[in-house]
């Protein structure tokens, strides 16, 4: 029931049966918009509220009747999850009504974790972006890779989540950290072994996930220019310069909006179809491709003349792509000291030009 005087909320539960082994599947869900919450319920498996705008304290009869109805359904957790938006700390009403959320559910006797992994502006992802995409496009191949969101999460978080483990009772082990955080082989160890069928699913995301670029291609909206008098064509230039100004701030937004294309290319590099590197460095997971156009060029000309009085000829080779027998080494014979007598004398000052005998 939604009563006119409250904002109505959305009530998101998972497709799968909520697996009661997994930690989050424990917590309720609270996330900002309509959508997102749905995604959000999929990804985490996990019964997840919505509100547009975090508004939740704006509808506080509808709110406290379906957090009764989840922790009924979850027997009867008082635990809350706020999977907050990105940027959302640099928006003071954002965070606003986070705080009237916090002092709603905590007087009802709710504890409210918040759902952190750096998201300190936009340029990082919400908690439904991309992953979520493929869960709205691709269901099924969503299904197959939830295993690898899980791990990779799983290594951003470092295995605890707010106050106290939330993965205590998970099977996934870290790799041990090195000193610079996590390495290609430290990644490689938590992902495990890709699926056998990995290049088939590569192809069907390459379809499912292709951005809709066709917003670039199209025309601005514009008036005729040569009918009506000369102060009428002038109007209508003006307006048809505010037109084009408009849909390039369009483009622009709806560019900003393509989410990136990071899980093909991880995909490629983890199966093996393409050279390639993870790293895993102050919350940032890197990923390395190999860029051959410097080699291509080199390998286009007859010979090569390297000018270097310090590369290694086996570091040469390696990023040349052949063997160390093929580089031939000129070098200059290193002069012999062996007749060279060295004698220091102390005790004579700074010796500068200005010095007499």
């Amino acid at each position: 029931m939604w009563s006119r005087d409250q904002m109505p909320l959305t009530f998101c539960s998972p497709v799968e049966e909520i697996d009661s082994t997994r930690i989050l599947a424990q917590y309720i869900g609270l996330a900002e918009g309509i959508l997102k919450p749905w995604i959000i319920a999929q990804l985490r498996n996990q019964i997840t509220i919505g509100a547009a705008g975090g508004n939740f304290a704006g509808s506080p009869e509808t709110l406290k009747r379906y957090l009764t109805a989840a922790s009924l359904r979850l027997g009867s957790t008082q635990d809350l999850i706020l999977w907050a938006d990105a940027g959302a700390i640099a928006n003071k009403n954002v965070m606003r009504q986070y705080r009237r959320t916090y002092e709603l559910v905590t007087r009802w006797g709710y504890t409210l974790k918040v759902a952190w992994w750096g998201q300190l502006d936009k340029s990082c992802a919400d908690p439904d972006e991309y992953a979520g995409e493929l869960a709205v496009t691709a269901p099924e191949l969503f299904i197959r890779f939830q295993p690898t969101f899980e791990r990779l999460r799983f290594l951003f978080w470092g295995g605890k989540f707010g106050e106290g483990s939330l993965w205590a009772a998970s099977d996934i082990q870290l790799p041990t950290c090195g000193r610079y955080d996590y390495d290609d082989t430290a990644i490689r160890q938590l992902l495990g072994q890709p699926p056998d069928d990995i290049a088939d699913i590569i192809n069907q995301l390459t379809v499912k996930l292709a951005p809709d670029l066709r917003f670039l291609v199209e025309s601005a909206d514009s008036i005729d220019t040569s009918v009506g008098t000369k102060s009428e064509r002038a109007a209508s230039r003006q307006i048809n310069k505010l037109l084009r100004s408009v849909a390039s701030l369009e483009v622009k937004q709806a560019l900003e909006a393509v989410s990136l294309n990071w899980l093909i290319p991880l995909l490629e590099v983890w199966g093996g179809y393409m050279r390639g590197a993870l790293h895993f460095d102050r919350g940032i997971l890197s990923l390395h491709q190999q860029d051959t156009r410097h080699r291509d060029v080199a390998n286009a000309a007859q010979y090569n003349i390297y000018l270097d009085g310090t590369l290694d000829v086996r570091y040469l080779a390696l990023k040349l792509g052949v063997g160390v027998e093929d580089v031939l080494v000129v070098e200059q014979v290193t002069p012999q000291y062996e007749n060279l007598k060295v004698v220091q004398i102390t005790n004579m000052g700074v010796l500068g030009r200005d010095r007499r005998e």
